[in-house]
């Protein structure tokens, strides 16, 4: 997926981006990702599920609350105007499983995929394997051969990482929304002065 990123630059910069057609590649998209959500929920395993119901479904209740809360409410506060439910849903599915998940519970809200929610969480995977690749790598040495207090300020030094990783992509997005803005508020102050001056 990352791969593609340099395509897309060579793409725009050869000028060629005449030849792709966003509405068929949302189509061929689609249908893409219908096969690949009946081959997941298919390969799903229920006997290992009814093996072990019990500590599954504590697991699950606890998890669904605080993904509920990863998701929905930190999606609404960081992006308020930018489409936050389809990225929550598409997050949800993603989180409680896997990308093809979110995927399925995208379609299901934008079947046309007219948001943007699935760019961006596209871009955002991408990014979020090159930063936890080194991060899950010193996790697991951490558990493996540290103490538990060494785990333990391991784990919490990755928490504080993702708070400050969160607060700096709020605060880039908030100037991205400014620099949208900033046009329209300079075109309003110059027909202001216009009308003023006549």
């Amino acid at each position: 997926m990352a791969g593609m990123y340099p395509v897309d630059w060579a793409i725009s910069k050869l000028g060629l981006g005449w030849i792709i057609d966003t509405k068929v590649k949302a189509r061929i998209i689609g249908s893409m990702s219908d096969f690949a959500i009946t081959a997941a929920i298919a390969s799903i395993p229920v006997k290992t599920l009814s093996d072990y119901a019990g500590p599954l479904l504590v697991m699950v209740i606890a998890g669904l609350a605080f993904t509920f809360v990863s998701t929905f409410v930190i999606f609404k506060w960081l992006f308020p105007s930018r489409h936050p439910f389809e990225h929550s849903i598409m997050m949800w599915g993603l989180e409680t499983g896997v990308l093809i998940n979110g995927m399925m519970l995208l379609k299901i809200c934008d079947p046309e995929y007219e948001t943007t929610a699935l760019n961006d969480v596209s871009l955002g995977m991408s990014l979020f394997n090159l930063i936890s690749l080194p991060l899950t790598l010193i996790i697991y040495y951490a558990l493996k051969n540290g103490t538990r207090m060494q785990i333990f300020f391991t784990v919490t030094a990755v928490l504080i990482f993702s708070v400050i990783l969160l607060f700096l992509f709020r605060s880039l997005y908030k100037r991205s929304e400014k620099m949208k803005d900033a046009p329209e508020e300079q075109t309003e102050i110059v027909c202001k002065n216009a009308s003023a001056a006549v």
